[in-house]
């Protein structure tokens, strides 16, 4: 009896498997771990390339939640618009999400998209994530999915005749 009582406890430690819609956020964390490499492209728009912060995140899932390390390539035009792709690192006591992201963000607001592949004990889980907010207030609201599969191939655009 004993002995089963364990393989019980064990198994309910390890990682879901399953499909899952997320909702969360994310908080940034003040400070930068590495300042980006700036430069300007000849139509004036500000080039940055390395920018690494740290989010916290904080989900309806528990494979979801930790620290996220974010290295941003962006472009800059002051006042308007940046663009952004960004490779995303997420650790927690489950496993690690390693992948990439792309968004914008404009004088008032920001929006993003992830894709994560799952490593460790999430091996086998893609993650598909969408980020929005006013940057200002220090947080973004986080929706998206745990698929139960490697990151599938995503299916060509469709192309009009």
């Amino acid at each position: 009896l004993l002995a089963g009582s364990a393989v019980g406890v064990a198994a309910q430690d390890e990682p879901s498997m399953e499909a899952a819609e997320v909702t969360g956020r994310a908080t940034f964390v003040e400070g930068l771990l590495a300042d980006p490499v700036m430069s300007e492209t000849p139509e004036g728009i500000q080039a940055g390339d390395g920018l690494v912060t740290v989010h916290t995140w904080d989900t309806d899932d528990p494979r979801l939640d930790g620290d996220v390390t974010r290295t941003v390539n962006f472009r800059h035009i002051p006042d308007t618009a940046t663009i952004e792709s960004v490779t995303y690192e997420l650790t927690n006591d489950g496993g690690s999400w390693v992948g990439d992201g792309w968004g914008y963000s404009g004088p008032s607001d920001a929006s993003g998209f992830v894709a994560l592949s799952g490593r460790g004990g999430y091996e086998g889980l893609s993650a598909f994530i969408v980020h929005e907010g006013d940057v200002d207030r220090g947080y973004w609201d986080l929706r998206g999915i745990i698929f139960p599969s490697d990151t599938p191939e995503i299916p060509e655009p469709y192309t009009a005749e």
